[in-house]
């Protein structure tokens, strides 16, 4: 599982970051002893907090969540790219290879577009969790690109995050 966790000036509301760091780091206690994770913040820029951990150090994982601040813009695109490499080093085989992008803003959508395509022709797939209110056919650009990716769009409320987020983590696992 690869988090891409948008952190820009605009997730900083309570219906945003916040939710989204206490229950990812909530449901480490459902991942596998094999499952492998890797957590990409961005905002203007991207960085790698975790590569490759396995879900057994999730303190380790969780300190990296939890020390996640809202500032600049919104810069996707890169997160993506990396994300993808990061899938396919620690892909396994018969498990759940899966990106997640949880993002709020609608600005580069097109250009990443090309990125989710590439990720729909493997075997890894991308999931997109939204926050906030859809504006300029947000919601159907975010429908593609999870199709493209062969994975799934959720637009994320409090009530329904941690639901949303245990459908994806389990989502491949036999």
């Amino acid at each position: 599982i690869v988090l891409v966790l948008d952190v820009s000036a605009s997730m900083r509301q309570t219906n945003r970051l916040p939710i989204l760091k206490e229950t990812f780091t909530n449901l480490l206690q459902y991942m596998r002893e094999e499952d492998r994770i890797s957590v990409i913040a961005f905002a203007g820029q991207s960085l790698i907090l975790v590569e490759g951990v396995p879900a057994t150090r999730s303190v380790r994982i969780s300190n990296a969540i939890d020390k996640l601040n809202s500032k600049g813009d919104t810069k996707r695109k890169p997160a993506l790219k990396s994300a993808f490499k990061l899938a396919q080093r620690y892909y396994i085989d018969g498990g759940n290879n899966r990106i997640i992008l949880a993002t709020d803003a609608d600005n580069e959508l097109p250009e990443i577009f090309k990125v989710s395509e590439k990720i729909g022709e493997s075997n890894v797939y991308l999931s997109i969790f939204s926050f906030g209110d859809y504006r300029n056919n947000r919601r159907d650009q975010f429908d593609l690109i999870a199709e493209n990716g062969n994975g799934n769009h959720e637009k994320i409320t409090v009530e329904n995050v941690e639901a949303a987020l245990l459908r994806e983590l389990k989502a491949i696992r036999k």
